[in-house]
């Protein structure tokens, strides 16, 4: 056989077998283009996929995957790494938490609703921690929080009441 019949026998062949985490266009769907695309898409092999199934469901793709064969019955999930996570906290001790996916930071807005002075104990993931100290009716702060990792990110954030029975928080989480 000719070298050249060769060579785009295996030209082919290498298409196929990169077709995993490339799209039809050649470029690779597991590189984020830029700081600012916040799309991805997920791929779950179902149980007793091929080989190539498989190697589509490790990590993240940020172009939609194409499937690698006509019978691909593989879930594609899309997600976002925005967030917008709000809510309302009342009363001594009250709690809330979210969980979500991410960049690697977060913002956390709290707003004193009164009608006292209170405060509130912000967690991320369990470990990090701080407190908002007392604020008063109508005041707000914003914290910031990192970390790094192969986006996304799974974020754990727990916020809690501390202060008088009627105190009131609103939170907003963004990034």
């Amino acid at each position: 056989m000719p070298s050249s019949i060769q060579a785009m026998t295996t030209e082919e062949f290498m298409r196929k077998e990169v077709f995993k985490s490339h799209d039809s266009s050649g470029s690779d769907t597991r590189t984020r283009r830029n700081n600012l695309q916040t799309q991805y898409w997920k791929v779950i092999p179902n149980e007793g996929a091929c080989e190539k199934c498989q190697a589509m469901g490790q990590g993240v793709h940020w172009e939609k995957p194409e499937r690698p064969h006509p019978n691909c019955k593989c879930e594609m999930v899309e997600g976002s790494i925005l967030v917008g996570r709000f809510g309302k906290i009342d009363g001594w001790r009250d709690t809330a938490s979210e969980q979500f996916t991410a960049g690697q930071s977060i913002n956390v807005f709290i707003r004193s609703l009164g009608p006292m002075a209170g405060g509130a104990h912000i967690w991320v993931d369990g470990s990090q921690h701080t407190q908002t100290g007392h604020m008063l009716p109508n005041s707000s702060r914003t914290y910031h929080f990192t970390k790094f990792g192969e986006l996304p990110l799974t974020w754990q954030v727990d916020i809690m009441t501390d202060g008088v029975d009627n105190c009131t928080f609103t939170y907003n989480i963004t990034n």
